[in-house]
């Protein structure tokens, strides 16, 4: 099944090519080092956040915003209106959440999630990326990282910290 045309045209403009069908693309950010949802889940603390966006091939993308303590699950789905899981009536009447267009909205959708809420992701984004090649001269880096430059200054294929977030050293492309 092919994305439909505005998935198609956000793969285009950060110049991603696809290898086959069947492709996924995620990515992550979160308000402590991204270890700790994976390898560290006892550092979590309850007001822990993290964003993912997910865009698969079929198209259907959609963007998660959870706290780890689940006073809210928050979701962006194309098409849909949002989606509020919150037992608290303030995350689930009173805050005024952002609206989501389309994947290209993204990075913006990050800056006034943090204005909402009061709360600072770390710049750093966590790409998984299935029948996507983010190297070689299929990707073009460049693109991804202007398309990121509002909400992070790095990036990386790996579950890795950002780099001022404890995590390894930068390499020569900036990457963690």
């Amino acid at each position: 099944m092919q994305p439909d045309a505005d998935t198609r045209r956000w793969l285009d403009s950060l110049g991603m090519q696809p290898a086959r069908d069947g492709w996924t693309i995620q990515f992550q950010l979160s308000t402590v080092p991204m270890s700790h949802w994976f390898f560290k889940r006892n550092k979590l603390r309850p007001e822990d956040v993290s964003l993912t966006l997910t865009a698969p091939s079929w198209g259907h993308w959609s963007v998660d915003l959870r706290r780890h303590d689940g006073a809210y699950l928050v979701q962006w789905k194309q098409g849909l209106d949002i989606i509020v899981e919150a037992a608290e009536l303030r995350y689930r009447r009173l805050t005024p959440w952002p609206a989501l267009d389309g994947l290209a909205g993204f990075p913006a959708l990050v800056a006034a999630i943090e204005a909402v809420l009061g709360i600072r992701f770390i710049r750093h984004v966590n790409v998984g990326a299935r029948w996507i090649p983010l190297d070689g001269r299929r990707f073009d880096d460049a693109r991804l990282r202007a398309w990121l430059a509002p909400c992070a200054d790095t990036w990386d294929r790996t579950m890795r910290d950002a780099p001022d977030a404890g995590g390894e050293d930068e390499d020569e492309d900036g990457r963690a």
